[in-house]
């Protein structure tokens, strides 16, 4: 979800899974 964006690294396994939002591991 968006509010994990906020948190980098720990949300960083939740962006993966996030539909079409796919972030940087980093």
């Amino acid at each position: 979800p968006r509010e994990a964006v906020q948190a980098p690294g720990q949300a960083s396994e939740h962006f993966r899974t996030a539909p079409g939002e796919q972030l940087p591991d980093r």
